[in-house]
């Protein structure tokens, strides 16, 4: 893998964990999009007949995908993995949900409200 396609995806990890970085789910939802100034990121996990596959696709302005990166999700250690998982994290805001629950829990008193979730 080229060195500067692997600093980019460690930069992005350390972001991820310090919540620096804002995700979007792709059109596929089959991963995440993030759009910077002249280019744009996407990480992807796809199932190909029972195989796990995650990317790194990159755009630039134009719209023409300079990188295609790709590698099989059995791989170890596999950063694009953990990339897309970090994404992931991000994205559905888990640590910050997790965070909250912890905090309520340790209250004292009745936890709880009515039903008021879109779901």
């Amino acid at each position: 893998m080229d060195a500067k396609i692997e600093k980019i995806i460690e930069t992005l990890i350390k972001r991820n964990e310090a919540d620096e970085v804002i995700w979007t789910l792709t059109s596929s939802k089959e991963g995440f999009q993030l759009q910077l100034s002249d280019s744009v990121l996407r990480v992807l996990r796809k199932n190909i007949n029972g195989n796990i596959i995650y990317s790194l696709q990159i755009y630039n302005a134009n719209g023409i995908m300079i990188v295609n990166q790709s590698v099989d999700g059995s791989v170890s250690p596999n950063r694009l993995k953990d990339l897309y998982e970090s994404a992931k994290r991000v994205f559905y805001k888990k640590d910050a949900t997790l965070n909250s629950i912890l905090s309520q829990l340790d209250t004292t008193g009745k936890i709880g409200e009515d039903d008021s979730l879109p779901f």
